[in-house]
């Protein structure tokens, strides 16, 4: 493949990752916003512009690798919580709903067969598009620190092991490291052997591929 198309490449995917993580953390800031807490709205948060939610260290990544991660959304948690207990659940999974929300629209693009969307970079994109948006979903959705998935399960969290849950989390960006950088070393690719299988079928049943 040549230099144009490995840039193309990278272009596509760098653009998934900006639409994916601007929709993101709007869907976080708008259910922030419904039920009571306008701290996002404040900050400048309420918006789908990339440049409101664009982290530097991030953007830098994925300029030079092609990934990279997003502002948290401030949330204040004794705010959205006033109405139910699972008030901070709802804005945590409102980010990776929206991801996935935005996969199955591309995916029943693909599905829809257009001749001028079913190949060349049409396709390479719509299939980049909703691969990379059900992997954020599903990755966002592990149940550690500082990953949407922690707060998501946390108000059902029995009191029994609450302890030990919280002692967890404490650890839960260490622990994503490990998980990230060290255990593939060692040839303990937990990713390769849980997330991506369900990355894979969801991506089958939306697109039909």
């Amino acid at each position: 493949m040549g230099r144009l198309d490995q840039l193309s490449l990278y272009i596509v995917r760098a653009l998934t990752l900006v639409v994916a993580f601007s929709v993101h953390e709007y869907s976080h800031a708008r259910v922030a916003t419904a039920l009571g807490d306008d701290t996002a709205k404040n900050a400048g948060r309420l918006t789908l512009n990339p440049l409101a939610h664009l982290d530097i260290a991030g953007t830098l990544m994925l300029m030079l690798v092609g990934f990279g991660w997003a502002k948290p959304v401030p949330v204040r948690a004794d705010i959205v919580n006033r109405r139910s207990r699972a008030g901070l659940a709802l804005v945590s999974i409102a980010g990776p709903l929206s991801n996935l929300l935005l996969a199955l629209i591309s995916g029943m693009i693909i599905r829809l067969r257009l001749p001028a969307m079913s190949s060349g970079w049409p396709a390479y994109f719509l299939a980049n598009f909703t691969f990379i948006n059900i992997s954020l979903a599903i990755f966002n959705l592990i149940p550690l620190a500082p990953l949407d998935g922690s707060k998501v399960l946390d108000p059902f969290v029995p009191e029994k092991i609450r302890d030990g849950w919280t002692r967890v989390q404490a650890i839960g960006p260490q622990l994503l490291l490990v998980l990230i950088l060290v255990l593939p070393y060692l040839r303990i690719d937990l990713f390769s052997w849980v997330l991506n299988p369900i990355v894979s079928s969801l991506f089958r049943f939306m697109t039909g591929v």
